[in-house]
């Protein structure tokens, strides 16, 4: 099924955000939950953070969906969850950012 560890390492990457998303969501909930440093602002600065970097992770995971050879239903629905992911990401990057700079 998989022919080399390059394979190997593309479908393991496509698993990857599914499981730093709900890591990330849980950070970003605690982060406005407790406030470090008191400053909403170091939430809002945490929080763009994260969402950038999860947005990094879920391409990666969506070029892993188009770099494995296997074309099964679950590595197209994993594709199908780290475009969701992305946009996710984007949005709450894009409402950080406003809130941060007092546009909103």
């Amino acid at each position: 099924m998989l022919s080399n560890s390059t394979q190997r390492a593309w479908y393991l990457l496509c698993f990857f955000p599914s499981g730093a998303a709900m890591i990330v969501a849980t950070l970003v909930a605690l982060v406005f939950k407790f406030q470090p440093g008191g400053d909403p602002a170091v939430a809002f600065a945490i929080t763009f953070t994260l969402a950038e970097g999860m947005m990094l992770a879920a391409a990666l995971g969506i070029l892993g969906t188009f770099k494995t050879k296997i074309a099964t239903t679950s590595v197209k629905w994993l594709r199908i969850i780290n475009i969701l992911i992305i946009i996710a990401s984007g949005s709450t990057g894009y409402y950080t950012f406003m809130k941060m700079t007092g546009a909103i």
